[in-house]
């Protein structure tokens, strides 16, 4: 048994090797294979968070062993790198979301939790809180950022900027300009603050309180720079925001915006703007930003509700291998280029650097594979034999295939999944079909007159005293009508239409959520067949990932995906 499991696993590595060496050598360009083909997989971190939303993560400066993360009810902490997290900070009330996990540098023991009911502070790497902030007024009491610049704590709420010295206890507002504007963002380098609020970035000075807009949204052409626009030609557009700004931890004069008309990025302090291609990132999607120079070159990952995408050779590409959802509420790196990613179904990381390095390495020394470009087959080196190397390869594509049997196919789940949300095409085309025919059909309408104005009368005979019943008399008639317009258009096309659109957006994102999760889950067991002669602990630690992945794809499809395989093991069996 042993023999056999070791021979399965050398032709599913020799198959695995074999095929992407095509990608090295002929069939692919190999700058399309980095990062699309690439080794960046999202792992989860499940151990200790009991809860699926995840709303901020902070990697901490100096150890990176220690990460906190903010949910809607609860700060948790990790101090062996998110093997295990424990609860920390629970805010008291109803309004206990965690907006903004924050620790200044130059302070690394002092941590900052920026929620719904106000400003929390541990001195103590996290160990006990206390709350510094907290307003009468439920906006002001609403606290979005925090960030600490030489003597003074900056906070920014859902109703303007407060801030206060070290030495005093007593919040102030900073400027009437920022008063009543929600700060959603703050940031800091060596000599400014940045405040951003829905649509504009503000730098700040200090000790004098000076404040200069140096970027609008409001004032941008259509080619990306920037203007100043008066009231005669342009108004205030409010679903224009600034979604998120960040700078790499090597710089201290760069800036990047993520916003809703793009990603901006300043070499000087927020002097000077410029855009990057926007190609392939959803930027109405938007929600996070994180920035890495290496040798001048920006490598940025932008966190949006359609995944996780990387900017590379000035274009976008998603990396979503390993995640089984797309909506992410905040990206960050730690000081050894870990990112982590808070999203609606819990907290993933990726080693993305140490994933770039291996890679390139994977690449320049996979065996050599060329490629027939006429038949499209996999051609051998002269100093391989051709019979050996296919025979390995048709071993492990059968032994793949053969685990899988049992199985649905991902054609089959997705049709699952569409008749379970009920929103298959064919029911859209049922409707118009039923619009069209209803042209034929009348409108019938029934009236009924009961004419009884002189039912009950006094006798003008000889009993003049006498109240007499008359006749009652029932008037009844029917109309029947058509509108022969309605065989040409009609008006129920338009209601059709909007519902059409809504149930298309409906569709494809439960195919694109259904797909994620059936190949991640189809990635893992590839891995557990590999490793389960050798790593039993690693075993079932992907077992219990596997159960979690059938139980999602089986929400998505009312459990018809287990009852699947289970009616197919059955038969099996008999």
């Amino acid at each position: 048994m042993m023999r056999r499991t070791e021979r399965i696993n050398k032709n599913i590595i020799a198959f695995l090797l074999t095929i992407s060496g095509l990608f090295n050598l002929g069939m692919i360009d190999e700058r399309e294979v980095e990062p699309q083909l690439n080794h960046f997989t999202w792992k989860k971190i499940v151990s200790g968070i009991p809860e699926n939303e995840i709303t901020t993560v902070l990697a901490h400066p100096k150890d990176s062993s220690t990460i906190f993360i903010g949910t809607p009810k609860a700060v948790y902490k990790s101090t062996d790198q998110g093997k295990r997290f424990y609860p920390v900070l629970q805010p008291q009330g109803s309004e206990r979301s965690i907006n903004y996990l924050y620790i200044f540098i130059s302070e690394p023991n002092e941590v900052y939790a920026a929620t719904d009911s106000g400003l929390y502070i541990s001195p103590n790497n996290g160990q006990d809180w206390q709350r510094i902030f907290h307003e009468q007024d439920p906006e002001s009491r609403h606290c979005l950022s925090v960030v600490s610049h030489e003597n003074r704590l900056y906070l920014g709420t859902q109703k303007g900027l407060y801030y206060r010295e070290d030495s005093n206890l007593v919040w102030q507002k900073f400027s009437e300009i920022l008063d009543n504007k929600p700060i959603h963002f703050l940031y800091s380098d060596e000599n400014y603050i940045y405040s951003a609020t829905e649509d504009t970035l503000y730098r700040l000075t200090q000790p004098n309180g000076t404040v200069e807009k140096v970027f609008s949204l409001l004032s941008l052409t259509q080619n990306g720079n920037l203007e100043e626009l008066s009231p005669e030609n342009g108004t205030k557009d409010l679903t224009k925001r600034i979604k998120f700004i960040s700078s790499p931890l090597q710089s201290q004069t760069s800036l990047y915006l993520a916003t809703d008309q793009g990603i901006f990025y300043s070499t000087d302090q927020g002097n000077v703007w410029q855009k990057l291609n926007s190609s392939g990132l959803p930027i109405n999607e938007l929600t996070s930003l994180s920035v890495n120079e290496k040798e001048r070159k920006p490598r940025l990952y932008a966190g949006t509700n359609r995944g996780v995408f990387l900017y590379s050779d000035e274009r976008w590409i998603p990396i979503y291998k390993g995640m089984e959802t797309t909506k992410i509420n905040f990206l960050t790196q730690d000081n050894e280029k870990i990112l982590y990613a808070a999203t609606d179904r819990g907290l993933f990381f990726m080693a993305a650097e140490k994933a770039l390095s291996y890679e390139s390495s994977v690449i320049s020394h996979q065996p050599q594979v060329l490629v027939d470009h006429k038949t499209q087959n996999p051609v051998l080196p002269p100093d391989r034999e051709a019979s050996s190397a296919q025979d390995e390869i048709q071993a492990g594509f059968n032994t793949i295939t053969e685990s899988f049997q049992h199985e649905p196919t991902i054609r089959e789940v997705q049709e699952l999944a569409i008749d379970y949300a009920e929103v298959h095409p064919n029911k859209i085309k049922s409707w118009r079909k039923s619009a069209q025919q209803k042209a034929l059909f009348p409108n019938l309408s029934v009236g009924l007159n009961r004419s009884a104005t002189e039912l009950y009368h006094w006798d003008t005979g000889p009993n003049p005293d006498k109240l007499m019943k008359g006749q009652d008399y029932l008037d009844w008639d029917v109309t029947v009508s058509w509108d022969l317009g309605d065989l040409i258009w009609n008006s129920d096309q338009t209601s059709i239409d909007s519902r059409s659109k809504l149930m298309v957006e409906l569709r494809e994102d439960v195919l694109d959520q259904i797909t994620r999760l059936y190949f991640e889950r189809r990635r893992i067991q590839l891995e557990m067949v590999s490793s389960a002669s050798t790593e039993p602990q690693l075993f079932l630690e992907k077992q219990m990932r596997v159960e979690e992945l059938t139980a999602l794809i089986d929400a998505l499809t009312g459990g018809e995906f287990s009852k699947r395989i289970e009616n197919f093991s059955g038969h099996g069996e008999k």
